[in-house]
């Protein structure tokens, strides 16, 4: 990373970071090495909670814009430039997503339905007989527990408390026309749950936002919101490390080793992304939107490497020797398919049929 990051930069060359290696330590470390990143702010920054409170006096210019294919046009993107910038001078860009807005409230709505729920059953429990919530104390207690820490911002409470009398009797025995009876005071608590409508009007005016903050102040709004997007692209390499190569756990403990092992599977990424880019380079050169290799001979519009060794699995060789020598060479034989995929990798397909490559040796 070091050595890319002093490299000159094109106009695709942008660290998109996770949010939680988002900090000041790594960003001005970027930006001093002649860098450019694109990352979301952290909400724990000042900057998130001074542009959520601007913005609920303000009205804010978006600049709207479409990402994605056109099958999700549904999907609406709103950007702003933030009017309050990062405190190392850093450029802040407010996204607005229509899908993220939706998620947001959907979620807050559920969270408070399910608080509400559980205050609800609370005052069923309190009023039974065999409550043993006795206290001030012990009743809120359980009220913010059935609230819970999220929902609380949105959800309130209110306790309130009544005497009841019981009457007991002054003796033992079977009660009859000479008991005497003295009654009983004892405190019955009631909650009852409230909205928090001004923490919920706040919210629902910074539904489907987020900050984006970068270094790069010739991208255009729509430019920096391509370039973040396109970081699921890259960590869908890694993620490979896991489920294709299944590289963890790792049974090392010299880190010169470990560095070593995640090199190798570095390079078996790399030559994996170059096989796949040339099948499909030459699927676009030849027109071609897909290739059956999927089960069953279903379509496949982008062929992984996986799939692609994974047809080649069965394909072998076979010679007969007789006191060490070779007399008889049974050469593969592909199929259509095969042929298919090595002309589109740029393999020739007769180096299957070489004399020299059918048994060792021969």
């Amino acid at each position: 990373m070091r050595v890319l990051i002093k490299q000159p930069f094109s106009s695709v060359s942008v660290f998109s970071l996770l949010c939680t290696l988002c900090s000041d330590a790594n960003l001005k470390y970027i930006d001093g090495n002649n860098g450019r990143f694109i990352t979301v702010m952290p909400a724990t920054w000042k900057e998130y909670d001074m542009f959520q409170e601007w913005i609920q006096s303000h009205n804010v210019v978006w600049e709207a814009t479409v990402h994605g294919k056109k099958e999700d046009m549904g999907q609406v993107w709103k950007l702003a430039e933030s009017p309050i910038p990062a405190s190392d001078g850093f450029r802040t860009v407010w996204v607005w997503s229509s899908q993220k807005a939706r998620h947001d409230k959907d979620m807050r709505d559920g969270m408070m339905r399910k608080s509400i729920m559980d205050l609800e059953r609370l005052e069923t429990k309190l009023r039974s007989k065999k409550c043993r919530l006795h206290s001030m104390d012990d009743v809120k207690k359980a009220s913010e527990d059935a609230i819970g820490m999220t929902a609380r911002r949105w959800v309130g409470f209110r306790i309130t408390e009544e005497d009841v009398g019981r009457k007991v009797q002054l003796s033992r025995g079977r009660p009859g026309s000479m008991t005497e009876y003295r009654t009983v005071i004892r405190k019955r608590f009631h909650v009852e749950w409230k909205p928090e409508e001004e923490n919920i009007d706040f919210d629902e005016t910074c539904d489907g936002m987020f900050p984006l903050i970068t270094n790069d102040r010739k991208l255009s709004l729509k430019e920096i919101l391509s370039s973040y997007k396109f970081q699921p692209h890259v960590e869908k390499r890694h993620e490979q490390l896991k489920s294709v190569y299944g590289v963890a756990p790792v049974m090392l403990k010299n880190v010169d080793r470990i560095e070593g092992f995640l090199f190798v599977y570095f390079l078996a990424l790399l030559v994996e992304s170059l096989i796949e880019r040339e099948i499909r380079m030459g699927m676009a050169g030849e027109e071609r939107k897909s290739i059956r290799i999927y089960p069953e001979f279903r379509s496949c519009e982008s062929p992984t490497t996986d799939r692609v060794l994974g047809d080649f699995s069965m394909v072998q060789m076979n010679w007969i020797e007789i006191d060490g020598k070779v007399v008889k060479k049974f050469l593969p034989k592909l199929t259509q398919r095969q042929e298919d995929l090595l002309r589109l990798a740029g393999v020739p397909s007769d180096s299957y049929q070489q004399d020299w490559n059918a048994a060792p040796g021969g």
